[in-house]
């Protein structure tokens, strides 16, 4: 039964992303590429998506109206699906996504800055790209770990996009995402034996929460103030709800 339902739900998925991309860039020889668009395109695949996989998403929070950079922390690749809904905004992601067939190009159509977390200019043009995103007022979403986290707080945040926010003087919104199960943990290095792990079971049960800005010119300060907000939204998430062995993973990473 596992094997059918992962057939059934990794074939939705790519041709569902297929149709949709396909019926979009055809809707672009009467109506124009915008950015607009490209958000909408984004939030309602992603609905979609998540009901293909089955997660069941409680939500909390509302994003502020002026520009801002939303700070995630990272859990799994499909991050981003569930967070799509709810915000509006320019993600950064890590260049291999980049490479993946169709997604990588809806990727990019529907707002992603793509960046080498080895190449330095790579990452100074990132930093650029940001600046001009939110001068024209628009938001960044960023997922300062770096990478997928298999611990039960946050690893390390990179401080450039707080640096960026302190300069600016843009206020960053932690948002936190939870899942519920170990299986929802990223922790295969390929990506279609996790897909199995991950969405092999009817429902996959997460939470996300969008908490208040923060703003302040001192960067290090600002990132430790939304790393402490995240890691504390993370423990009271897990109170009575989580069944993650976090201790024994840690032991292994």
């Amino acid at each position: 039964m596992k094997n059918i339902i992962v057939f059934v739900r990794f074939f939705l998925i790519g041709a569902t992303m297929s149709i949709s991309l396909g019926v979009y860039l055809f809707s672009t020889l009467f109506s124009p590429h915008t950015k607009s668009r490209g958000f909408r395109l984004r939030r309602n695949w992603a609905k979609l998506g998540c009901r293909i996989l089955g997660i069941k998403n409680k939500f909390d929070g509302v994003a502020i109206t002026a520009p801002a950079i939303y700070a995630v922390n990272h859990r799994s690749l499909v991050d981003p699906m569930i967070i799509a809904p709810h915000i509006d905004a320019f993600v950064v992601s890590k260049a291999e996504v980049e490479s993946y067939p169709v997604l990588g190009y809806g990727a990019a159509l529907t707002g992603i800055v793509f960046v080498k977390r080895e190449d330095k200019s790579s990452r100074s043009a990132t930093i650029q790209a940001m600046y001009e995103i939110l001068e024209r007022g628009d938001n960044v979403m960023i997922f300062p770990e770096g990478t997928t986290n298999l611990h039960q707080l946050t690893k390390t945040y990179k401080l450039g996009s707080f640096r960026v926010a302190a300069d600016l003087g843009i206020p960053v919104v932690p948002v936190v995402l939870e899942y519920r199960d170990n299986k929802d943990l990223w922790n295969i290095d390929h990506v279609l034996p996790q897909f199995a792990k991950q969405f092999g079971v009817w429902r996959t049960h997460t939470k996300m929460h969008i908490g208040p800005p923060f703003l302040g010119s001192d960067p290090e300060k600002l990132m430790k103030e939304v790393k402490e907000y995240t890691d504390e939204t993370l423990v009271a998430m897990h109170e009575g709800w989580s069944t993650m062995d976090f201790h024994e993973r840690d032991d292994e990473v």
